[in-house]
């Protein structure tokens, strides 16, 4: 399984980390922004690739809207 650890950086940022031997970060990715449309959030999303596009550890930052 892969694991995904959450750690809130402050009242208006999340870290969340993805790792997997199976380099599912796109459907990670497409996790959070299918939680974030259906619950209406206005939260801006980047994601960031150590490992150079290969998926399988990958850095997503959330930020809530001022």
């Amino acid at each position: 399984p892969p694991a995904i650890i959450a750690t809130r950086k402050n009242d208006r940022q999340m870290e969340v980390t993805y790792a997997s031997e199976r380099c599912l970060a796109d459907a990670a990715h497409g996790l959070i922004l299918g939680c974030l449309d259906y619950f209406d959030e206005t939260i801006e999303l980047e994601r960031h690739d150590p490992e150079g596009g290969k998926g399988n550890a990958v850095q997503f930052i959330l930020t809530k809207a001022a």
